[in-house]
């Protein structure tokens, strides 16, 4: 500092010099818009992507019904074949209300979701997600001569899965009407299981 020795109070007196320091958008109203319009950007992105992440869709309940429905259209299909071929006639009745039930809640489910916004490609998913190896399991079992009871096994498990993806499809949900659906389905097959 270059003080005059004589003034010992001069840099309270003197102003001090001006720095060239930042100035935020400098002087011009532009360039101050500018940087308010570049903040504003920022900002929103950053929100855009917290409620994208904090508000994601819950589609869980979606492939949860997907599920539902591969496991339905499986238990109608297997139902059919059993229903053609099964010699014992309790197995046989047996088969052929689960298939008029299950075919029921399939028209029910199918109808939900070509009424929701996720119809789209559904049939696609749905397909991919079936597993048909019964086919190929009766097939041996009827040279085999064991159709009937592996038929029975089969229908068992199938019922079983179909059960444990109802549950997880309505827990997976917060549509009320989706759970309504899915209650039903779950108290009239395990009526059915109980009656059998």
């Amino acid at each position: 500092m270059d003080q005059n020795p004589n003034n010992a109070y001069e840099f309270i007196m003197t102003p001090p010099a001006k720095s060239g320091g930042f100035k935020a958008g400098g002087n011009s109203f532009k360039q101050r818009l500018m940087l308010v319009a570049g903040g504003g950007v920022i900002l929103v992105l950053i929100l855009v992507i917290l409620f994208g992440v904090v508000l994601k869709p819950n589609t869980k309940y979606i492939d949860a019904l997907f599920q539902v429905a591969a496991t339905q259209q499986d238990i109608v299909d297997l139902t059919k074949l059993g229903n053609d071929n099964v010699k014992e006639q309790s197995l046989l009745n047996t088969s052929i209300t689960i298939n008029s039930v299950v075919s029921s809640h399939l028209v029910k489910v199918t109808n939900y979701i070509n009424d929701s916004s996720f119809a789209k490609n559904s049939a696609k998913s749905i397909e991919a997600l079936r597993d048909n190896d019964y086919e190929a399991l009766l097939d041996e079992a009827q040279t085999n001569g064991t159709y009937d009871t592996t038929y029975q096994t089969l229908l068992l498990d199938r019922v079983d899965i179909y059960r444990s993806n109802l549950q997880t499809a309505y827990q997976a949900t917060s549509s009320q009407k989706l759970k309504n659906l899915l209650n039903d389905a779950y108290i009239e097959i395990n009526e059915l299981n109980s009656s059998n």
